[in-house]
């Protein structure tokens, strides 16, 4: 086992390698570990701070090294009863928050910590008193938390930057997202399939060949138009020339398709379908809404942001699945009711496991984004596109939210069933089988359900 050791030293030999008798201690430099190295038949004084790439065959030695810190800690855990579990850290984490102290600032100051290696020199130091006072068992309890904490939080950060990672390359930046979590160390959601279009379910056919299409050579409003928009009994173009919607909520929206003759990078009435140029960042929310949704820049008025899509299934298994999603008190369920006719809906939009960004996007009582009916491709009347646009200014690193109890989009009772809300009822709440409202609006109706 052998080192090229540092110059101060390399001058006493003529050789420029020496045997390592043992390894005492580690930190690390600018993200570098480093090794304080006991020579060989050289006296401590000579001992020194090594890299990594200067411990050659040393293999045996590191290995040692990292065992006899591992037994050092299970020593102490043994010794004062300490096994402290993962919720051991998420509740450490909240008493950090709870003092003003960030996730990230509590990960760094572990980090620095770890680098100086100070808890195996503290444990040695409660080993080797003969008094083991109390303060620095808390200590050292502590110092393994945040250790704990950095181990988790490196884990973390890797699953939502794999998440993260992983929906751009499916929207294909359209949107961009972004993931933040400061909150806890929730990680990707394990049981959630990122889609960007509709994923047809059991028994449920989406037509995408549209039987009718326009041939303008430029989509506009006017008498003589022939435009998807006028062909469907609408009087004008949806959108203004800035692609933003002027029509209200509620009114259907006809955009041209691929069967027209108008072209695909300019015609003023494609907008939902050439996707949303926004920036948005899923995050956690500090209030116990779990994962909500912000903006990284300003949206105008008018803007399309996303669709909402999911599992197109049947009435006959949205009533199943309903039944299943109130035990656990989470669905994601809307119903395309836009054509619905005597109580009857054939098909519902399921985003529980299957979805887009817009299922972490919650719900508010005072919303900065409506729901829109769009028919593109496919103009089966029973399955329109839902699309969420902005319904006023929205600020940059503001939130978006809509309203789950909103109207339809064609005017009558919603039968939307979302809720990202976690439970946590009141009794007049549990006795009335109602979900608290958590959007904190001045206008909130305190109920979502």
């Amino acid at each position: 086992m052998a080192s090229s050791k540092s110059s101060s030293v390399s001058r006493k030999r003529t050789s420029k390698l020496w045997e390592v008798e043992r390894i005492i201690q580690k930190r690390e430099q600018n993200g570098e570990p480093l090794y304080l190295i006991k020579w060989k038949n050289w006296d401590n004084k000579y001992n020194t701070w090594e890299p990594l790439r200067n411990l050659i065959n040393c293999e045996d030695l590191l290995r040692e090294f990292e065992n006899e810190q591992q037994k050092l800690i299970n020593r102490f855990k043994a010794k004062t009863n300490f096994y402290p579990s993962a919720r051991d850290v998420e509740d450490f984490l909240v008493q950090l928050l709870y003092k003003g102290i960030s996730i990230d600032d509590a990960t760094s100051a572990a980090a620095a910590a770890a680098a100086e290696d100070s808890i195996y020199i503290e444990i040695r130091h409660y080993f080797n008193r003969p008094s083991r006072g109390d303060k620095l068992e808390i200590k050292i309890k502590q110092q393994i938390l945040h250790m704990l904490l950095l181990e988790l939080r490196r884990d973390q950060l890797e699953s939502l930057q794999d998440w993260e990672n992983e929906m751009n390359s499916i929207t294909k930046n359209k949107p961009t997202i972004q993931v933040e979590n400061l909150v806890d160390l929730e990680g990707a959601p394990q049981d959630f399939y990122y889609i960007d279009n509709y994923l047809p379910g059991a028994g449920v056919i989406i037509p995408d060949d549209p039987p009718i299409g326009c041939e303008c050579d430029s989509c506009e409003s006017g008498k003589k138009s022939g435009c998807c928009f006028a062909q469907n009994g609408v009087s004008s173009l949806p959108y203004t020339s800035a692609c933003r919607v002027r029509v209200p909520p509620g009114t259907p929206i006809y955009e041209c398709n691929k069967r027209c003759a108008c072209d695909a990078l300019t015609c003023p009435n494609r907008v939902v379908q050439r996707g949303s140029g926004t920036q948005l960042c899923i995050f956690r929310t500090d209030n116990g809404r779990g994962w909500g949704v912000r903006t990284l820049r300003a949206i105008k008025k008018g803007t399309f942001v996303i669709q909402y899509v999911g599992e197109v299934i049947s009435s006959e298994e949205a009533e199943r699945r309903g039944k299943q999603y109130d035990v656990t008190g989470r669905t994601y369920l809307f119903d395309l009711d836009y054509n619905e006719t005597d109580g009857q809906c054939p098909y519902t939009v399921d985003a529980a496991m299957y979805g887009n960004i817009s299922h972490f996007i919650n719900h508010s009582c005072d919303p900065n984004l409506a729901v829109y009916a769009i028919w593109i491709n496919c103009l089966d009347p029973n399955l329109p596109n839902l699309a969420l646009f902005a319904i006023k200014d929205i600020k940059q690193n503001e939130e978006l939210t809509f309203d789950y109890t909103c109207q339809t989009p064609r005017g009558g009772n919603e039968k939307m069933q979302q809720q990202l809300l976690d439970n946590e009822p009141d009794a007049e709440n549990v006795s009335k089988n109602r979900t608290l409202c958590k959007c904190g609006a001045a206008t909130c109706r305190r109920y979502l359900f």
